[in-house]
């Protein structure tokens, strides 16, 4: 997999897959964008915006795929990112574990963040393989 485009901005799109830890979620969209760090080019920059519009069984974790997959333990920076729900303004942690092509994203009290109309809005950085 490479990634493409101008390392400098946001402009660079991908469609990620979104899914729940638990049960299905029964619609949803994401806009998603990233950049590659012009200096450090296995570093990546992401941007996305999930729309739950229909939580269906969905409960645990929110989890997205990402535009590459994170590095191997030996040379790995787990990815901590965070954001918020845009309605509720509602702060969000997410975590992208070692090795993974998906983050996955709670509330900052561990309660998920499915809920029918919820709108996930999360920025951060990983290294990518």
């Amino acid at each position: 997999f490479t990634l493409t485009g101008t390392p400098t901005t946001y402009r660079v799109s991908w469609t990620p897959t979104v899914t729940s830890g638990t049960g299905t979620i029964t619609s949803s969209s994401s806009v998603a964008s990233y950049k590659i760090d012009p200096n450090d080019p296995k570093l990546v920059y992401i941007r996305i915006a999930t729309t739950i519009t229909n939580a269906g069984t969905g409960g645990s974790t929110l989890q997205a795929t990402l535009p590459s997959t994170l590095t191997a333990a030996n040379d790995s920076i787990p990815g901590v990112m965070h954001g918020y729900e845009a309605i509720s303004g509602k702060s969000v942690r997410t975590i992208v574990q070692v090795a993974s092509s998906s983050l996955l994203s709670v509330f900052y009290d561990s309660t998920t963040t499915i809920s029918t109309n919820n709108v996930i809005v999360v920025n951060g950085f990983y290294k990518r393989a």
